[in-house]
């Protein structure tokens, strides 16, 4: 990272987060202390380098960052990949409608759309951004809507015995990016996203898991689509 990017604050601490595994079911409960925690500020935001840099990951703990980051990347070469969880539902429906590739949890997107069925809420969801949106519930897969078709496009979750499920959805969303910075189609993009999820969900902590470019061969797997199992094979 260039030092100029870096964000030096005497004051504010880092959030601290301990994490309990429910060992039956690897569910995980968070528990986290944001005592003078610094969040970042409108003017935090590098409008420049983000109009320069391919794509931009923006969550919704630090909408009023978040929202000069996206409008930074509006109109630029920069994909811009939104994680929405919880918050002002007219705020997230504003950013949404500036964001290019929101990928949100189903349970968030049936709020903010007020419907109930995948097929329905991606359709829902798909009004309210312009972009390729898509949602995913961890062991039932993710959806996303065809804008090509005005079909959904589901991909189930790849089989694992789950040890720990703590940044699934980040793994998810790795993935994804991949695959878009690739140039990918969108089901490449979403087999990988599941794939590289259910190898988090295999081992103990969110990160432990996560490969490098050069392993990616050693990803293939026996029940991935011919298609990625190609791609997985190329790169290094």
């Amino acid at each position: 990272m260039e030092a100029g990017l870096i964000i030096r604050d005497e004051v504010s601490r880092p959030a601290i987060a301990l994490v309990e595994i429910d060992h039956r079911t690897a569910a995980r409960t968070v528990f986290i202390q944001m005592d003078n925690y610094g969040y970042l500020k409108p003017e935090d935001i590098p409008g420049a380098e983000i109009s320069l840099a391919k794509a931009l990951l923006v969550d919704s703990y630090e909408l009023d960052a978040s929202e000069s980051a996206l409008e930074a990347a509006a109109g630029s070469r920069c994909r811009s990949i939104l994680d929405f969880e919880s918050g002002d539902q007219g705020r997230l429906k504003k950013l949404l409608g500036l964001g290019t590739y929101p990928i949100l949890p189903l349970a968030a997107a049936r709020n903010l759309t007020g419907m109930r069925q995948p097929d329905d809420v991606l359709r829902a969801l798909g009004d309210l951004c312009p972009g390729q949106v898509v949602a995913t519930d961890g062991v039932h897969g993710s959806w996303a809507l065809d804008r090509d078709s005005c079909g959904i496009i589901h991909q189930p979750a790849f089989v694992v015995e789950p040890k720990d499920t703590t940044g699934c959805g980040d793994a998810f969303h790795a993935g994804y990016i991949v695959g878009l910075l690739e140039g990918w189609p969108l089901n490449l993009r979403m087999e990988f996203g599941s794939l590289l999820a259910s190898r988090v969900a295999g081992r103990v902590g969110g990160r432990t898991a996560l490969p490098w470019r050069k392993d990616a061969p050693s990803m293939i797997r026996g029940d991935i689509s011919s298609n990625l199992h190609r791609r997985l094979s190329t790169m290094s």
